[in-house]
């Protein structure tokens, strides 16, 4: 895969920052998970198995209705924080 397969995979946002607009992509969070998972798995001799955890475990970020909710945060200037009640609340709203 050259470099301008990966580039599509990088306007897919993971975690927007909206005070800095320094948003991570979907594949910088899904690598930098699994580069985590698999080390922390070597520990009992399941790095591969661990990395294939990091690098799945967030993967419906790439579709469409979290694309927009996503969008939808960044656009009303609203903090994100996947685990508060407002988010919860966003999140059931939407994908119901």
């Amino acid at each position: 895969m050259d470099s301008s397969d990966w580039s599509k995979w990088n306007k897919y946002i993971a975690h927007p920052d909206i005070q800095l607009g320094n948003h991570q992509s979907v594949l910088e969070h899904l690598l930098g998970v699994s580069a985590l998972t698999a080390k922390l798995a070597t520990k009992i001799g399941f790095a591969e198995q661990g990395r294939l955890i990091g690098l799945l475990h967030d993967f419906g970020k790439y579709s469409t209705e979290f694309q927009e909710y996503t969008r939808l945060i960044i656009t009303e200037q609203k903090g994100y924080n996947p685990n508060n009640d407002e988010g919860n609340n966003i999140r059931k709203g939407y994908f119901q």
